[in-house]
């Protein structure tokens, strides 16, 4: 008997190995593994919130009390690794469970994936390690990212005693009792809260009985739970008693509404209308509201791990851009090959950094194309801010006034030139001015009216230069300068054109352009050295006389 034990042991050796196939509970294996039956694996319930994973952790459900943590098993190298092994991990709370892998192991380049409440994540090891892609996620449902379908948000309660309910008696039905439900909530009051940007159809289907009398009924309708408004778009569940002959109405005890909230709400189901009372069964009553549109909505919770995704409210995204309508309620991080668009909780923009320090930080260079600034105050549209883009010097920007009134300046490099742009800007120093050399324009080109000056003499004869001590403003007390020079309002009276009045200066100071004296410098030279000329002609001519005698 051992003899041919043995026998077939080597036969059915050689059969696996000459097939290269094998079969459990079959004879006649179709696959590398044919199995004729079931498959078990390693199934474990965790209530720990912080959990690492083993091997043989297959299928692993959260059922704890708060936010959790998993680990995955740390990868192998070379043999015995265990490419191509799947994990499950269910999250049966309504909390969530962030999974991780080991030190520096990555699920598709991502350091972890979050499972939201009743959401799953199926997990194949790679069979790599390090900082490759040691997992991929496979499959994640309560999410549109992989392809996989969602669950939506969905709810089916009943009341949980009978109720006498009247418009002047508890006139809100009370369906308090969730039977099942997925992603909304009821108090005990049944009061419903729904999510902004999803659509939801609301159903009540009421069972009523032990009328006041035979002439009573009641009328019921989906409100508004927060104004106690009728929703505009509710059908009226009408209940009658059986003896009501009033009219020729039929009962229909079912009240429906479709709603997309644009802000979280609750609805609750209200009499509106009765002439009595009557008792609502809670074994034959319910209320059943479904989420029509696609899973996460506006309002509810979405998760997008390793894919490509059009993420839309109300707005058309194609290929594989992202529109978002709603409301980015955590810090956002936006990476593209390390170009980084981040969103503080605090805030504060960065562009190429994820630590920015201030409202808007670029780390690289900043680019502004033309166009338009804020007009009338301008609300500082630069203020004096320090652009400061390489080693060693600043720009510095300035825009005030509008249209051509602005003024711009700019420091350079030493070795470069500052510019002072636009025809009516100019600069205004209140202190000290040091400078080894200036120019002012004078090209021909850039005047008109152009007229030979008078008078030289008799204007510098007119004028009261003057020593003094000034101060910087009206407002100080400290006169620390002293100057030689003219005063500006006795100046005016002989040279208008030298004096200037700064309309921006509450005080309307006024200022000489020493500059433009020059000009009546030289006419007066000109006039006395010709003056000088004529009396030397006369002195000679003079002195030829006297010889003559």
């Amino acid at each position: 008997m051992k003899k041919v034990i043995t026998i077939l042991s080597f036969l059915a050796i050689g059969s696996i190995q000459m097939n290269a196939q094998t079969g459990i509970n079959t004879s006649n294996p179709g696959s590398t593994l044919d199995v004729n039956g079931s498959l078990a694996a390693q199934y474990r319930s965790v209530t720990a919130t912080t959990y690492a994973m083993n091997q043989t952790d297959f299928h692993i459900s959260y059922n704890g009390t708060g936010n959790a943590a998993f680990t995955l098993p740390a990868a192998i190298s070379g043999v015995g690794n265990f490419k191509g092994r799947l994990y499950t991990i269910k999250n049966n709370t309504a909390f969530t469970v962030t999974v991780s892998p080991a030190a520096s192991e990555t699920i598709g380049g991502s350091t972890s994936v979050s499972l939201t409440p009743n959401q799953s994540v199926q997990i194949i090891n790679t069979g790599l390690t390090g900082a490759a892609t040691t997992w991929e996620v496979i499959a994640q449902n309560t999410v549109s990212g992989t392809g996989i379908g969602c669950l939506p948000d969905y709810m089916f309660a009943t009341l949980g005693t009978r109720q006498q309910t009247a418009i002047n008696i508890n006139p809100r039905i009370r369906f308090n009792v969730p039977k099942s439900s997925a992603g909304i909530t009821v108090d005990n009051n049944g009061v419903f809260s729904l999510k902004a940007g999803k659509t939801y159809e609301l159903e009540a289907n009421l069972f009523a009985t032990d009328f006041f009398n035979n002439t009573t009924y009641l009328q019921a309708a989906w409100k508004n739970a927060g104004t106690g408004a009728v929703l505009p778009e509710t059908t009226i569940a009408e209940m009658y008693s059986v003896g009501y002959t009033t009219t020729n109405n039929a009962e229909m005890p079912v009240s429906k509404a479709v709603i997309t909230p644009t802000a979280d709400m609750t609805v609750a189901l209200d009499i509106t209308t009765s002439n009595a009372y009557a008792y609502i069964n809670n074994n034959q009553s319910y209320a059943m509201i479904r989420q029509l549109n696609s899973c996460g909505g506006g309002g509810g919770n979405t998760t997008i791990v390793n894919n490509s995704v059009t993420a839309s409210n109300g707005l058309n995204a194609t290929a594989n851009d992202v529109k978002l309508g709603g409301t980015l309620s955590q810090a956002t991080n936006i990476a593209n090959a390390g170009n980084n668009l981040t969103i503080t909780g605090t805030g504060n923009v960065g562009v190429g950094t994820s630590t920015p320090r201030i409202k808007l930080e670029v780390y690289g260079i900043l680019g502004v194309q033309t166009g338009p600034f804020p007009n009338t105050i301008n609300m500082a549209a630069f203020g004096w801010d320090a652009i400061q883009p390489g080693v060693g010097f600043n720009e510095y920007v300035n825009y005030r006034g509008t249209g051509d009134g602005g003024h711009r300046f700019y420091s350079l490099p030493n070795t470069g030139t500052p510019v002072l742009a636009n025809s009516l800007s100019y600069l205004d120093i209140n202190g000290s001015w040091h400078a080894a050399a200036y120019a002012v324009s004078s090209d021909s080109r850039l005047k008109r009216n152009i007229k030979p000056l008078e008078n030289g003499l008799d204007i510098i004869s007119r004028l009261q230069p003057v020593s003094y001590e000034k101060r910087l403003n009206l407002s100080s007390q400290d006169y620390n300068t002293k100057e030689i020079g003219f005063l500006a309002q006795e100046l005016r009276k002989v040279l208008p054109d030298a004096v200037k009045e700064d309309t921006t200066d509450p005080d309307k100071l006024l200022s000489v352009n020493y500059d433009s004296l020059i000009g009546v410098l030289t006419k007066a030279f000109q006039e006395l050295n010709a003056k000088v000329e004529k009396l030397e002609a006369e002195n000679t001519e003079f002195k030829n006389l006297l010889k003559e005698k």
